[in-house]
Formats: C-alpha cells, structure tokens, sequence
C-alpha cells in the first residue's frame, strides 16, 4: 500500500486540491470549515494532519499512506491495551490486536488515505477508554483529564466518536458491576463526556455545519435499517472467509418487510435473544460487554440517519468496521478459548494458523489491490456492475487518459443507476464538450440538480464552453457573415451568459436575413422580456418587431 498514488475523486478534493494544507497559516480556518467541501462532516483534525505531511513532504503519496500505516499500528497496541485490561489477560489482547492488525476487513481504512479521520478517531477514541480505566483504576484525576481531552480530539477527527461515552457506560456496567447505590459517582464520573458532545453540537450549529441527509420516508429509513441488519449477517461470514471484500460495498435495499432475508434475520434474532436470556447467569460479563461494545459503535452507521451512496442501495463499507471489529474479535479470541478446552488442542492449533495464514494472505492481496486504483475499481464493478461511485471514478481516470468515449460510457453507466448525481452529470457534460460536443456538453450542465460543493465546478464548465462557442461562431461569421443561422447560434451564447442586448442584436440581425426564423424571433422576445421592456416583448410576440 505504500507505493500507492492518490486516488482519484477523494484524495483529490480532500488533499492534491485542497489549499487549506498547503500552510500552516490555515490552522484557524481549517477549524471553521467543513471536510470535503459539504456542510455534513467536521472533522479539522484530518486536515490539520494532511496539512503536516504536506508541510514535511510536500504531495508525496509515499508519506501520507505510511502515516496511515503508522497510525493503525499505534490504534493496534491501543487495541491490545484495552482489550487487556477487560479481559485481565495479555495473551487474549495479544490475539486481538494480532486479528486487527491482519484481518483485511481492516485493509481498506488503512489504505484508504482520505478515510485517515477513522484510523485518528479510534486512536483518541481508545486513548480516552484507556485513561478513563486507568482513571477508575487509579483514582487519579490526571488520567481523568486526558480521557477528556481525548474524546475531544476524538470528536473533531469523526462524528462516530459520540458513542464513546455509551461505551464507557457499558464498561461501568458489565466491567465495573455497577450497582444502584453508586449512581452518583457514575453521574459525576459520565457527565462531563455528555456535556462536551452538546459542548460540539453546539459548535457545528454556530460553524453551519449541521446538513443531514433529508427527504426520506419513514417507510425508506426502517427498510434502510432492516437492510443493514441482514448485511451484518453477511459480513459475518466475510469476518470468517473473506473471498469477496471490495471497497465501498454497497447493499441493495430490501423491497419488503416481509422478504425471506428479513424475516431470516428476525429469526435469528429471536432464537440468539432468546439462548442469551437462558445462559445469562453462564455468559462471562466481558463478552456482554463485548456485545453491548459492537452495538452501540455499529449504531452510527445503522441508517436511522441514511446512509445512501446511490438510490435502491445502503452504503456500509468496509471501513465502518474498523472500530466495531474490536468486539468481533474479542469475542472470537473468547469463544475460542472456550472450544479449544473442549477439543483436541492439535486440530484447534492447524485450524487457527491455517485461518491466520487465509487471513494474512488475503491483507496481502487487498494492499497489493490498492496500489492501483484501476484494479480496485475494476473489483468493485465486478461484484456490483451498477456501482455509480465506482463508474464516476473509473470515467475520471478515463477522461485524465483523454479516452473521452471511455470516460463517457461511465458517466452514462453512473447516472443510469442515480440519475440525480451532480458529478457524474457535470463530468458526463465535461466528457462529451471534450469530444467537440458542446451544446450536449451544455444540456447535461442544465440537468444538474443540486450541485452543492460542485456549484463553482458547474459554473467554471460553462463559462468556459460558451466562451469557446463564442469564438468558434465569431470566426465562422469572418468566413460566411450571411448566415443566420450563425446569428442566432451566437445570440444564444450570449443569452445564456445573460448579455441581453448582445443577444438581442444578434437575434435582430437574425431576423434580418431569414425573417421566418422562429426560434430567434421567440429568443428575441425572451430578450426584451429578460431586459424588463414589456411592451417591446410584446410587439415582438405580435409580430410588430424589429
């Protein structure tokens, strides 16, 4: 993964355009502005750590992808640390931590240099558990403000970070046997986590980034999280024999409350509730712990705020796991050490190394994917053909090549499957003005349906075609000044730059030539009406001018 280049799309807005890491002097601003350009993620400190490798190393890809390296090395040993001290054995957070760090569920976080704000959350996230159990282990206050502080850091690397202090209460509960007449101390202990998320809520409201995904029905947002909770079941089996990992999965949403998958996994649910409720008194409290753990860091992501790469499908990533699988693995290392006291230590050792080995394997195989993009996006399209995130890139790094007709299919293929996706309708429009196209360049812009953080993008593209179309018609009318229909061409450039007069007069001259011209006569009207001369706008409709 080290020797991969940026990609295309992502590390392109967040990092190679991005002039806010270019100086240090930026500081200020990057902790007033959102992350990628839309008012839905703040998350500064990704910005402020890509403004420090561009500060040391310029745009050398080489750099950023090892500080990513790096930081899931430093979020592993936290892994280890924590899940040693709930655990109370080294040995168990060693296997942890050893099936994070090789498990390629984890692959693409790490290689994935614009995801840094998921490998920054879990390291602030599983400082601050740390220093709060040292806290309650301790009793010193010291430990108590670092967890502070870095929940706080936590908080301004990735939104997820807001479940840490449910996760603290669970370690209250299940690890630290909670009981009633404690209450107060776990109000004074939990409260002031509580207090700096309104404390952060309060700061994005006041910044104006506060957009959430909006419009769905009810219907459509309890479907989404039906559909999440039938692709845990199969990621389950990805955590066991991944075969088919590729980056930005995406679920199809399920058509109906009543589909077999859904009544499959209420089913299943029922039956794990319920040998849960009959074993209670047998399950160890850390892997309760463990259970409560992987629910509340899943929650952010379970669609009750939907998650939509595209329309018909949920986005759920293989990145979202990287915190949450913690608690997979914890709870493998626990259910292991049950079965292999109870079967030939022999064959559980084979099967362990023999899967670690899969494992190992396969990490290998999805780093060796990632240093090059074209063989990732070529992954994903294989597995889901309709993937419009997967064909907007692919278009791009064609239209980067100057394989416009390449880059076009793509575009085609995206908006097929979301007709409504401003990018890849703006770079379809841009694919077909670079093939001499320019007036279906200019009709796929008009389509454009909220543009949002491309609004300046849209605007640049048209400027510049009806900049080119204009030279293009003033020449042709240096050859062949007779031709109306050069007039009028022209007049329409101006009128869609909204030089009225410019186009009125070219319209005008239209008329001249070829009065039955209709089209210019109708734009003419347009004009006058546009300048706010009705009675000229009028005339004209009646056919009284010019």
């Amino acid at each position: 993964m080290l020797s991969a280049p940026f990609k295309v799309l992502d590390d392109q807005i967040s990092i190679l355009d991005n002039t806010q890491i270019q100086s240090l002097r930026n500081i200020p601003a990057i902790f007033k502005t959102s992350f990628f350009g839309a008012n839905r993620y703040y998350r500064p400190l990704v910005t402020l750590s890509f403004a420090l490798n561009y500060r040391w190393f310029g745009f050398n890809p080489f750099f950023f992808n090892l500080t990513n390296l790096f930081l899931h090395l430093l979020v592993s040993l936290l892994v280890f640390k924590s899940v040693s001290l709930i655990l109370k054995n080294k040995v168990l957070g060693f296997l942890t931590a050893l099936l994070f760090v090789i498990h390629p569920i984890n692959a693409e976080a790490v290689s994935y240099i614009a995801g840094r704000s998921i490998l920054l959350c879990a390291f602030f996230e599983w400082s601050s558990f740390i220093l709060y159990c040292l806290f309650r282990e301790k009793k010193k206050i010291v430990y108590y403000a670092l967890s502070l502080f870095c929940f706080c850091l936590a908080l301004l690397s990735k939104e997820s970070s807001v479940m840490l202090p449910f996760v603290l209460l669970a370690y209250e509960f299940f690890i630290k046997n909670f009981v009633r007449r404690d209450i107060l101390k776990l109000v004074k202990n939990i409260s002031p986590f509580f207090v700096l998320l309104v404390t952060y809520a309060i700061i994005r409201k006041i910044l104006g980034i506060v957009a959430i995904p909006h419009g769905f029905m009810l219907k459509d947002i309890l479907l989404g999280i039906a559909t999440f909770l039938t692709s845990i079941f199969g990621y389950l089996r990805i955590f066991i024999f991944p075969y088919d990992l590729y980056f930005d999965r995406i679920f199809p949403l399920e058509k109906s409350f009543f589909s077999g998958s859904i009544l499959g996994v209420v089913l299943i649910a029922c039956v794990c509730l319920f040998i849960l409720i009959k074993l209670r008194k047998h399950i160890k409290k850390e892997m309760l712990f463990f259970l409560v753990f992987l629910v509340f860091t899943l929650f952010p992501v379970s669609q009750i705020i939907p998650l939509r790469l595209q329309p018909g499908y949920i986005i759920f990533p293989n990145h979202f796991w990287y915190v949450p699988s913690v608690g997979i693995f914890a709870l493998f290392v626990i259910v292991s050490v049950f079965v292999y006291k109870r079967i030939s230590p022999i064959i559980f050792r084979i099967m362990i190394i023999l899967w670690f080995v899969l494992l190992s394997v396969t990490t290998i195989q999805e780093n060796i994917y990632a240093t090059n993009e074209e063989a990732v996006i070529g992954k994903i399209l294989f597995y889901q053909p309709s993937h419009v995130r997967a064909h907007t890139i692919m278009g791009l790094k064609r239209a980067e090549e100057e394989n416009f007709k390449e880059a076009e299919y793509h575009f085609e293929e995206a908006l097929k499957a979301d007709p409504f996706n401003a990018r890849a309708r703006i770079s379809l429009g841009k694919a077909l003005v670079d093939q001499g196209q320019y007036w279906q360049g200019i009709s796929q812009y008009d389509q454009v349906v909220g543009a949002e953080n491309l609004e300046k993008t849209l605007n640049e593209n048209k400027t510049k075609v009806y900049e080119i179309l204009q030279n293009k018609y003033e020449q042709m009318l240096k050859s062949d000044p007779e031709n109306p229909s050069i007039y009028y061409s022209l007049g329409v450039v101006y009128s869609e730059k909204e030089e009225f007069l410019k186009a009125i007069s070219l319209y005008q001259k239209t008329l001249l030539l070829d009065p039955s011209f209709d089209n210019a006569r109708q734009n003419l009207c347009y004009g006058y009406h546009m300048l706010g001369e009705g009675k000229k706008a009028q005339e004209c409709l009646e056919g009284k001018l010019p």
